[in-house]
């Protein structure tokens, strides 16, 4: 269930949420349409808290306005397979979790992010994104990341 869907379905945003589960750092990352990054973080928490009957501490730490959201998200799931870890039960996103990451490493891999680099190592990019990266790598790829939001 959503609670709020943009209107506008190409923009994106890409998020990396911390959290605290049974005494170990995890992160987060994946996608939403939502503008509200809170509205995802509720629905991630609600789906946890049905299966394990508590709700972990997390942090929000970084959200990221893109054009090419399942493009980004699919290169970070890429690049930190080998730090995937899985649940012994199903919850909204339980498939999207990293543990033994550098977090400043992370979010400084993601604030000075190469869209070329993107592009390498990503298979099946939508095809409308990937024509979208091909042009703004050519003409402005600032478009691309807009609204950075430090934390």
């Amino acid at each position: 269930m959503a609670f709020f869907t943009r209107k506008d379905k190409e923009d994106g945003r890409l998020y990396i949420l911390k959290m605290y589960i049974d005494n170990q750092i995890v992160y987060k990352i994946g996608i939403t349409k939502s503008e509200r990054i809170e509205d995802r973080m509720c629905e991630i928490l609600t789906s946890f808290f049905k299966v394990y009957r508590y709700i972990p501490k997390t942090v929000l730490k970084r959200h990221i306005k893109t054009k090419i959201p399942n493009t980004m998200e699919r290169h970070l799931h890429h690049i930190l397979k080998d730090y995937s870890i899985t649940f012994d039960k199903k919850f909204n996103g339980y498939t999207e979790f990293f543990t033994d990451i550098d977090e400043k490493t992370l979010l400084d891999y993601i604030d000075t992010l190469d869209l070329n680099t993107v592009l390498d190592g990503v298979d099946r990019i939508p095809i409308t994104e990937y024509e979208y990266i091909k042009e703004k790598l050519d003409d402005n790829a600032e478009e691309l990341l807009t609204a950075k939001i430090p934390f």
